[in-house]
């Protein structure tokens, strides 16, 4: 303990030593002594060390102030007893364990308060039990006396509460009407919250944020009057953004994030809505989502819309749409619903249509009135105008012609590209029916399928580059195979099937014609039947085999069976050597039914047990395999093609193979007649 004048004399270097130690100890021990210092300076300290207490000398140095005292036994400050600091007072209330510190004596009403902390006017004023409040402001919890647990800076923030508990309160009259209850309310900003009286569990952050709340819970605004409006039962609300959903009312689960968002909506529930301006011409539609700056700006009491992107959207009625994407759906909407737009500018120009999805970018752009159609990909109908029930999935699919088509599918990279009028038609592939422009009731399959045709009409063509050259006029086709029909230009009404079969066919019209690059010989003929592989027919003329085997009908004239005879394809040429007439002669022709198919032995292959295939009401005249069998062997008739075996095992005939038999027979019988009829002339002399 060391006290000293703090004045240093002119004397030898020890003496002056001495002199500045001593003045050196008495400013490190705040010049602690029994008594105060009898040289004294404005501001200076003094502990008295037999009352442990801490003094400072005031600024005229004509007294000195207690600040603080110390316990003697526990080391710890225990009252704070200056009546100022820099001119503002400060009490610590002994009767709660000196744990509270105000700005101005509350003796008359702290009644073992406890952990409390006040600065300002009034602050904390009424406190009577209540523990662990801190105000600071100008009446801040000024009315609070059994409230605990309570932050309230600014003036008059938690002015009205007597009671409420587990509250912040930040900004000039926050909380200002909180009275009862345990609250858990946080508010921030001037006025934030300024009228709730009982109602929990809200944050509010920002000026006038959420102060139009009375009893109403669960609401978080943040933002310059987010949810400041005239609160009249919502709840379990999110406003982040200045002014979001500061119309609220009574509309309950609805989230605004942006500035404005959601700023017109009074009653309506459920709503999303995230970017500037962000549904804010919303006042009672529902269930809607709108993500983008202006998203769904232009909806007021429109229904489970759902709006992803910036700009557009011009309805606001309108109910169930969904739009992602920049300036989707963005048109004069009126009365379209039930639409689904992804892409940018995707539908941005409808009105009235209905029931559409469109996913692309420029998807569906020009429709306005159409309805029902499915459209995906980019730019895929893009100048369509009043589609109707359509499936268009592709680049450019059904996209370059102003169409007007109807109930078709074109699916593919620039499938239906020119389409105008084009109705009840199939497109899929790349580039399929890609000229077809107002034909209809076409069906056009396969990699550039009927990609030249435009205006015909009731074709079908299936396969790559199927029907795919110039058509002019050619209608009612059918072409099934890779390249197959692909020069026909004026034919009508051809049937066409396999691999490149028909591929040189022009003008040609009801042909019929099977097998892999199967052709006519005449691009020009017409009426043709041609079944089999790599064979040429011509018009009027049913053809069938293979290469060097065809087998031809002219059913216009004679209607008999041909094939290829020519001696130019034969060799090792030999006249029959059969007894044909004694073979004739054992052949015993017959009139007979066919067994039903439950009745003939079951070891066959025609056995069925439980239905008959066979007709058996009609006679019919022929032979008996099995007898015919047996002439043959009795007549060596070596290689003779009328009898065979089925791989099952049953025996065949083939009537036309018996005319060879039949020609040797009449050439034997023939002989014997000349002989014989010489005979007789040689008996009459002659």
């Amino acid at each position: 303990m060391t006290q000293a004048d703090f004045t240093v004399s002119n004397q030898t270097f020890p003496n002056t030593r001495a002199e500045i130690n001593t003045s050196l100890q008495a400013l490190a021990t705040n010049s602690a002594g029994n008594s105060a210092p009898s040289t004294t300076f404005p501001n200076q300290w003094w502990f008295d060390s037999d009352g442990n207490k801490l003094y400072i000398r005031n600024k005229d140095n004509d007294a000195f102030v207690e600040v603080l005292s110390i316990g003697a036994t526990s080391d710890k400050v225990e009252t704070l007893t200056a009546t100022t600091i820099n001119g503002i007072p400060f009490h610590l209330n002994s009767d709660d364990d000196s744990t509270s510190i105000y700005t101005h004596d509350v003796s008359g009403t702290d009644n073992l308060a406890r952990s409390n902390t006040a600065y300002g006017v009034n602050a904390l004023d009424a406190i009577t039990t209540g523990d662990n409040n801190t105000a600071i402001g100008y009446l801040s919890l000024s009315g609070n006396n059994t409230g605990t647990e309570n932050t309230a800076l600014g003036r008059g923030a938690m002015s009205g509460s007597t009671s409420a508990s587990y509250n912040v309160a930040i900004g000039n009259n926050a909380g200002a009407a909180m009275t009862t209850g345990d609250l858990y309310n946080t508010l921030v900003g001037n006025g934030a919250g300024s009228s709730l009286t009982s109602g929990n569990r809200n944050i509010f952050m920002g000026a006038s944020a959420g102060d139009g709340h009375d009893t109403e819970t669960h609401n978080l605004g943040i933002g310059v009057a987010s949810l400041g409006g005239s609160i009249a039962g919502g709840e379990f609300n999110v406003a982040i953004g200045n002014y979001a959903l500061d119309a609220l009312t009574t509309g309950d689960r609805n989230t605004a994030v942006g500035y404005q968002a959601g700023s017109g909506l009074t009653t309506a529930v459920d709503c999303a809505f995230f970017g500037r301006f962000a549904g804010i011409s919303v006042t009672e539609g529902t269930h809607n989502t709108f993500l983008g700056g202006d998203a769904g700006s232009s909806v007021t009491t429109g229904d489970r819309n759902t709006m992803v992107g910036v700009a557009g959207w011009q309805f606001d009625t309108e109910n169930d749409n969904i739009g992602i994407g920049y300036n989707t759906l963005g048109g004069a909407i009126n009365g379209g619903e039930f639409n689904v737009a992804v892409g940018n500018n995707s539908l941005d120009a409808l009105t009235s249509g209905d029931n559409n999805v469109a996913v692309g970018y420029n998807a569906g752009t020009s429709l306005t009135t159409s309805n029902d159609n499915v459209i995906i990909g980019y730019n895929a109908a893009e100048n369509a105008t009043t589609l109707a029930e359509n499936v268009v999935i592709g680049h450019e699919a059904m996209g370059s012609g102003v169409a007007t088509s109807g109930y078709n599918v074109a699916i593919g990279k620039e499938s239906a590209k020119s389409a105008t009028s084009m109705s009840e038609s199939i497109a899929i592939g790349y580039q399929s029916a890609e000229q077809n422009t107002t034909g209809s009731h076409i069906i056009a399959i396969g990699y550039t399928a009927y990609e030249d045709a435009d205006t015909e009409n009731h074709n079908l063509a299936i396969g790559s580059n199927a029907l795919g050259g110039s058509v002019a006029g050619g209608e009612y086709n059918v072409v099934v195979g890779n390249y197959t029909g692909d020069a026909i230009t004026s034919g009508d009404h051809n049937t066409i099937m396999g691999y490149s079969a028909g591929s040189g066919l022009t003008t040609g019209s009801s042909n019929t014609i099977i097998g892999s690059s199967c052709s006519m010989a005449d691009v020009t003929h017409s009426n043709a039947i041609i079944i089999g592989k790599e064979i040429a027919g011509n018009g009027d003329r049913f053809s069938f085999g293979k290469p060097s085997n065809v087998v031809q009908n002219t059913f216009t004239s004679d209607a008999n069976w041909s094939r290829s005879s020519d001696e130019r394809l034969k060799t090792n040429v030999n006249n029959v050597g059969w007894k044909s007439l004694d073979f004739i002669n054992e052949l015993r022709p017959v009139t007979f039914n066919w067994k039903a198919s439950q009745d003939v032995p079951t070891d066959m292959a025609e056995y069925y047990p439980n239905v008959n295939h066979m007709d058996t009401t009609t006679v019919i005249d022929g032979l008996i395999a099995q007898e015919v069998k047996t002439a043959i062997d009795n007549n060596n008739m070596i290689n003779f093609s009328g009898w065979k075996t089925d791989p099952s095992g049953t025996q065949t005939l083939s009537k036309e193979a018996f005319v060879v038999p039949l020609i040797k027979a009449v050439q034997e019988l023939s002989a014997t007649v000349t002989t014989l009829q010489q005979e007789i002339n040689t008996l009459k002399g002659e």
